[in-house]
């Protein structure tokens, strides 16, 4: 199958267009916005496609002249914007000619006369083959919207980051010698984070900003994303993995020989034109070759030009037998096909670069990266990847001569840092065993994207309407605001991106998806180290919207958490409540059970995570009770301090204390949809000041209540208050206690002043105590105290048990049963016993190369 058969038959499940759309004027002209160079360019382009086809020109049949459309289509610089993608379908394209003779006639007329050299241009200017996204359904533009994000002003300080940390990797490789005789294995750096977090974005912003010399290529399939995928590196990658006379590693070679040609070419070309202005050249050549209008395509043509040829002259030089003596030659003999070619490519890839002579570095990127983890067909036996073939080849021009050329791969995938090739023995060498057993290194991914780029400043969010899509969208990772930016007409255009992007697709209710689903809410306390953690780590970053904090060099042992952000918070609240079960807590709970008896759930911490579950859910059924945020992210709107209070312990709580509870606290509003966690006390620890001012009115803004650090003294969970009539903040703060509590101080000694916060604020202090009803003497029941007479007022409550007489408001959800569940699973032994957990938890260390520790 050639390469343009790929281009026009596949892409199957493109949506039809609307019945109004086949009722326009088909063969009616418009301008197609294309320049007359881009008419040519694109001219060229198609005759070289339609030439590989050996379409017959004077005569080409019905089926001929639809490929040609699908070509035509195919060639646009911006095919997803400008011309109409449905017809690179060969059977969409089929039946337009079947209908519109006119279309037909005017091809055969350009066929014929043409002769290889007629244009293309009216063609391109009907109306039917125009589209501005207007025939596409709505949940296919959700990825288009992006393009907005890459118009708009860059911000966040990722992309200097980046660079600073490649030019420190540079300086690391070409020093040799590293950590006792070590080196690095390649010039090659993986960025690795969670979907979107602005990767993409931020590499393209390197080009834009003329930091770099960006050649760019992204491996997605999508035609509906941005930036969008160009098939020509796709398939030369997967031709060069499949080509049954040329060894796999030296297709790569030819691969690589096509981009240094292709560079080589078009920078001494460009060079010559800002001859007087050199500093203009990176700028420059991404808006030629990679900005949104070229998308590649000139270059990829180029590319593709170079590789075919370069392999048709080697091949030319050999013979079958000769290739199949090759077959069977160790690697270090087998070096003879297109190596020194492509050395010589690389060569003067690098002597443009230094009469260019800028600092600006030559970055191959790879976008989508994550299909560079695949096994080539033929070669599983070998263990060996694509990104292993591939890094081999990057790795031999990378030791060749010094030179500012880095190969960056783009994934969510941490494996597909997982870079150099084994060699080629059967066996059963394990994946880690390429680099320690051949002592050479690999650089640690890049992960620092950074999370809310885009949220509005904090003095422009209408405090009474933080739940508000347009207040909420900028936090957390850029592709909420990048989808806003589109001006949708509902945010509920966007809800099944945001809730089948948490759960991996459609929610099937499955243990793996309740555990991101609840751990994005209620911050759960996972084994690191334990095999079934890693696993879900791993896949969590990649499919469940986990942000990836830290990684090994190997992408093989990963620290991963949910950042504070609403969007999410919103959809995981809405699979709990509205999308689940009957009774909304039997399937989580159950889900939870078996994750806390695997060991993948820290048992110390359940006593916490009960707390945070009832106090949480409590807040969820008083939103769902209230108007206010209905229409938009109700599970992020505010409720009052005393209903949420009632809601959670009986309308009767406050007997007696009606009227003063009100009179210091009925204005007081809280309003947290998740829990975040904090690795240091609230006060400062050197100074002993307060925190920021700001700093619970950022919390309160973002939705987040605070699951304290082990070492914070007196309180494990502070939920952020506001009082609308003062505008003032305050919180509410909690002491779980249970038997494997380390706060068990007296209700009496907790305050805002002892544990760092501004002691000239009202608030709550809540003592959670779980096991109260198992003490001797102990009743289940509630105690509540109220200072008045001090300033400033203070609500004090001691929570005894976990039942309903404890819980009243939450009676009617049979919540205290499913915690006493969980409650009971702390003195359970884990499934199978505990060797197996510990057994676990140290497989993932389990590796010959970790037995080498000098």
């Amino acid at each position: 199958m050639t390469l343009v058969h790929v281009l026009v038959d596949t892409n199957q499940e493109l949506v039809q267009m609307s019945d109004s759309v086949l009722s326009l004027d088909e063969h009616s002209l418009v301008d197609s916005g294309f320049t007359d160079d881009e008419h040519k360019d694109m001219d060229d382009n198609t005759w070289f496609a339609i030439r590989k086809l050996k379409i017959d020109l004077k005569s080409p049949s019905l089926a001929d002249l639809a490929t040609v459309i699908a070509v035509v289509v195919n060639e646009s610089p911006t095919p997803w914007l400008k011309l109409n993608e449905l017809y690179r379908n060969k059977d969409e394209a089929t039946a337009l000619l079947r209908r519109n003779k006119t279309i037909e006639a005017m091809l055969r007329k350009i066929m014929s006369n043409g002769n290889g050299k007629g244009s293309f241009k009216e063609l391109r200017q009907l109306r039917i083959l125009q589209d501005q996204g207007q025939n596409l359904p709505k949940y296919e533009l959700l990825g288009i919207g992006s393009r907005a994000f890459y118009e708009t002003t860059y911000r966040g300080t990722a992309a200097d980051l980046f660079l600073d940390y490649l030019f420190h990797n540079d300086e690391l490789f070409e020093q040799r010698e590293n950590r006792g005789g070590l080196h690095y294995y390649a010039k090659v750096l993986s960025i690795v984070q969670s979907s979107g977090t602005g990767k993409s974005r931020m590499v393209h912003e390197l080009g834009k900003q003329g930091k770099c010399i960006l050649v760019y290529m992204s491996l997605g399939s999508s035609d509906f994303t941005f930036p969008r995928g160009n098939i020509i590196p796709i398939e030369l990658l997967r031709l060069s993995t499949t080509n049954v006379t040329l060894d796999p590693a030296e297709n790569r070679l030819l691969q690589s020989l096509a981009i240094f040609r292709t560079f080589a070419s078009e920078a001494a070309q460009l060079r010559f034109e800002y001859a007087n202005k050199l500093e203009e050249f990176p700028r420059e050549w991404y808006n030629r070759f990679f900005g949104p209008a070229a998308n590649g395509v000139r270059f990829f043509r180029l590319m593709e030009k170079f590789f075919w040829e370069s392999l048709e002259s080697i091949t030319k030089s050999l013979d079958v037998g000769y290739l199949r003596h090759l077959e069977n030659k160790k690697d270090e003999d087998r070096r003879t096909i297109g190596h020194a070619t492509m050395l010589n490519a690389y060569n003067k890839t690098c002597d443009e670069l230094r009469t260019i002579g800028l600092k600006a570095p030559l970055l191959i990127v790879f976008d989508e990266a994550a299909w560079l983890a695949n096994f080539p067909k033929g070669l599983e036996h070998y263990s060996i990847k694509q990104s292993h073939i591939l890094c081999r080849v990057i790795s031999t021009f990378s030791h060749h001569i010094e030179s500012p050329v880095w190969c960056i791969f783009v994934s969510t995938n941490s494996r597909t840092g997982d870079f150099s090739e084994l060699a080629r023995t059967r066996g059963t060498y394990h994946s880690s065993d390429r680099i320690r057993l051949g002592g050479e290194l690999l650089f640690r991914p890049f992960t620092e994207l950074g999370l809310h780029q885009l949220a509005k400043p904090l003095k422009d969010i209408d405090l009474g309407q933080v739940w508000k899509y347009e207040n909420l969208v900028g936090f957390g990772r850029p592709l909420w605001a990048a989808q806003i930016a589109e001006k949708r007409d509902s945010v509920y255009e966007l809800t099944e991106l945001r809730q089948s992007k948490l759960v991996k697709g459609r929610f099937k209710e499955k243990d793996d998806q309740w555990l991101a689903v609840m751990s994005q809410r209620f911050c759960l306390d996972l084994v690191s180290g334990h095999l079934l953690t890693v696993a879900f780590e791993e896949e969590a970053v990649a499919g469940y919207m986990r942000y990836l904090t830290t990684t090994s060099e190997k992408g093989d042992i990963l620290n991963t958490a949910y950042p504070s952000e609403p969007v999410l918070s919103q959809s995981a609240a809405e699979h709990l409540w509205e999308y689940g079960s009957v009774d909304p807590f039997v399937t989580p709970i159950l889900a939870l059970s078996v994750k806390i008896n695997e060991g993948v759930i820290n048992k110390v911490t359940v006593g916490e995570l009960v707390a945070r579950l009832l106090l949480l859910i409590a807040k969820d059924i008083c939103a769902r009770e209230l108007e206010v945020g209905k229409d938009e992210f109700r599970y992020c709107g505010s409720v009052r301090l005393v209903t949420w209070l009632k809601r959670l312990f009986g309308d009767d709580i406050f007997s007696g204390k009606e009227e003063s509870v009100e009179e210091h606290f009925g204005n007081t509003v809280i309003n947290f949809s998740h829990w975040v966690g904090m690795a240091e006390n609230i006060a400062d620890e050197e100074t002993n000041s307060y925190p920021h001012p700001e700093w619970l009115q950022r919390l309160f803004v973002t939705t987040a209540a605070i699951k304290c650090c082990h070492g914070q003294p007196l309180i494990d969970n502070l939920i952020p208050t506001f009082d609308p009539v003062k505008m003032d903040f305050s919180s509410v703060l909690i002491q779980v206690k249970h038997s494997l509590t380390l706060n068990k101080e007296p209700l009496e000694k907790i305050s805002s002043e002892a544990v760092g916060l501004n002691p000239e604020k009202p608030c709550v202090i809540i003592l959670m105590d779980l096991d109260a009803s198992n003490s001797p003497g102990s009743q289940d029941g509630i105690d509540v105290t109220l200072n008045e007479r001090g300033e400033p007022p203070c609500l004090r409550i001691h929570a005894k048990g976990c039942d309903a007489e404890t819980y009243k408001g939450l009676k009617d959800y049979t919540v205290s049963s499913y915690m006493k569940i969980l409650l009971k699973l702390r003195e359970e032994p884990a499934i199978e016993g505990g060797l197996k957990t510990m057994r676990d938890r140290a497989r993932i260390f389990d590796r010959r190369a970790n037995v080498h520790w000098e």
